[in-house]
């Protein structure tokens, strides 16, 4: 019976570490895929100050 009981435990700790890896994944990519949103709103808010498409006070602070 304790082989059992063991057997299960592991087997429920691989699963358990499967489970985080996984979400480990998702938020990396969740975290990347913000970054880069982000960037490039900046990036966009910049060119449109410098070509003058938006006034001079709502230009970001750089």
């Amino acid at each position: 019976m304790i082989q059992v009981t063991n057997r299960i435990g592991a087997t429920l700790a691989a699963a358990m570490r499967a489970a985080s890896d996984q979400w480990l994944s998702i938020g990396v990519g969740a975290d990347a895929w913000m970054f880069v949103t982000l960037a490039s709103a900046a990036q966009g808010q910049r060119f449109a100050t410098y070509h003058g498409r938006e006034p001079a006070s709502k230009a970001p602070i750089s």
